[in-house]
Formats: C-alpha cells, structure tokens, sequence
C-alpha cells in the first residue's frame, strides 16, 4: 500500500512545543565519517489531521566517503497539552510527555526489522526536574530506555525543544544495536551544540560555533550553476561560472579558518594545501554566493 500524504502550508497555527525559526545543530560522528546535522523548523503544516510543525533535516558530512550535504526530508510533530508527539513508521508516537511523573513509560516506535529485537521500543522517566535557559524556566525529563529494541531515547530532554543527551537522533529516537541481532548498525552519534529560535536566544553550551559548515557564516544548500573541477583535486582547481562573475575565492579548513586565497577562477594552484577535506567560499560581489566542499587528495 502506498500510503499519499498531502501537507497544506499555513501560517495560523499557534506554536506550543517550539516556536517559529527553530533550529537545531548537532555534531555527529561515525566509523568513517564525521560532521554536522541541522534540524530547521520551516512552517506549519495540516498532516494526517493534526496541526503539525514541518521540520527540515539536513546532513552536512565533512569527512568519510561521500562527504557532501544530503536532504533527509521533514518531520512532524505536534504537541497536544504537555505531549509532544512526532510521525514515524505511518503512525504518530509520543515523544515526550513533560507533565509525566517518575516511573511513567511509552512506546516511542514500533519497528519489526529483526527478530532479535523487541518490536516495541518503550522509554521510562527516571527523573524530572526545571533548568532556567535564556530566563525562561523550562521542564526536564531524564528518560532512560527499557526495551531491547531497535530504536531508544535515552537521556535529558528539555521542555520547548527536546534535544537529549546520549542515545538519540538530534531531539528524536536515535538507533541501538539489539544482543543477538544480525544486523550490524553503524548509527551515527550525535553532540548538541546550538538550539535558537525567533523567541528563544541562541543556547549554546558548548560554546562553539552554531554555524553549520564554518565559523563565519551559514552554508547554502541551492542548486548553483557554480561548479568546482576536478573534486577531488590533487593539485590544480578550476571554478566554472557561467551566469556569475567571480571576484575571490576563499579556502577554509574544518576550523573555519581561511588557509588560501585566490583572485584567480580559472587555475588554482592547491599545492600549498594538505590533504584533506576543505570548504570553498566563491565570493561575488560582496557577498558569498556558493559554499562547497573539497576534497584535497
């Protein structure tokens, strides 16, 4: 069965669990890969009945394989009194139940990919308390999950907008590898670095940067007809712009620190460069018009 969901954009419905302009950033890594997801709260949506919050996810992985940026589609939420609820699996699961008391669980998925796992995965409050954040006194839940299961949301959960500690993806279930299981799983870990929204100053306890890709500014993720060549590059970059004329070019390391500069578009020598992995800033005008990673081999 192909299940059809249509999500009609409106901008009436008041905001409860979050407010407009979240955003989340979360440091990740794996194995063979590390860099950043960002989580953007995009509008409201009418979803499956209910008054959702549209939220983007966006992976930015900066070294491993296939670093890039990668689209992960949306998520829904929406809150209902002191619940919290999101979409997954055709179906929506509480997510967080701020009004709960210690020792009260619930299912936060139902997912049937091993037999090794329980299908059901359950999470249990082991306390509750308040943080003030940005005076604004907010509710804490430390859950802890109780399952052998597939998915878990263990750790502290803040009222307004989530985001746990230890097992999780960003503020939402994050994967555990069940005993016995024959599926190896390769998830990725996730850091909190920054919550923000339009209401909310940035919260920012690990006092490190909140922008996604550099230390200076947001990265852009349209389609340009900016394009760099060959990458990966061993020694010689060349940046074709067809509709655009390119002023400088800026090479900054993961850092966010600038390593190399050019005027030149066409040539660009990269033999001063180490290997590895480097952002790109093609500057136009006074503006930075596209942001690329490179691999340097």
């Amino acid at each position: 069965m192909i299940l059809i969901v249509v999500c009609v954009q409106s901008s009436s419905f008041a905001q409860t669990w979050l407010d407009s302009g979240a955003k989340w950033t979360y440091d990740y890594w794996n194995v063979g890969e590390f860099g950043t997801y960002r989580w953007e709260y995009t509008n409201d949506s009418l979803f499956q009945a209910k008054n959702c919050q549209a939220i983007k996810q966006t992976k930015f992985a900066y070294g491993g394989p296939n670093p890039g940026i990668n689209d992960l589609g949306y998520v829904f939420t929406y809150q209902s009194n002191d619940s919290v609820f999101y979409w997954k699996n055709d179906q929506f699961f509480l997510l967080y139940d701020f009004g709960a008391e210690i020792g009260d669980s619930w299912v936060i998925a139902i997912n049937t990919w091993d037999e090794a796992c329980q299908d059901t995965a359950i999470v249990q409050v082991m306390d509750t308390g308040t943080t003030s954040i940005n005076g604004f006194l907010l509710r804490t839940l430390t859950l802890q999950t109780i399952s052998n299961s597939f998915n878990g949301l263990s750790g502290v959960a803040t009222e307004r907008f989530g985001s746990p500690s230890g097992l999780s993806y960003g503020f939402l279930p994050g994967f555990q590898t069940c005993p016995g299981s024959e599926i190896v799983v390769d998830f990725d870990l996730l850091s909190f670095r920054c919550y923000q929204d339009d209401n909310f100053a940035v919260y920012n306890p690990s006092q490190m940067s909140c922008d996604t890709l550099t230390m200076t500014a947001e990265v852009t993720t349209d389609n340009s007809s900016i394009r760099l060549f060959p990458n990966p590059s061993s020694h010689l970059l060349s940046v074709e712009s067809p509709n655009e004329l390119v002023d400088y070019i800026s090479f900054l390391d993961l850092n966010g620190s600038i390593v190399l500069f050019s005027s030149e578009s066409k040539l660009i020598d990269l033999s001063s460069l180490n290997s590895g992995i480097y952002f790109v800033e093609i500057h136009v005008g006074k503006a930075v018009s596209l942001r690329r990673m490179l691999v340097k081999n």
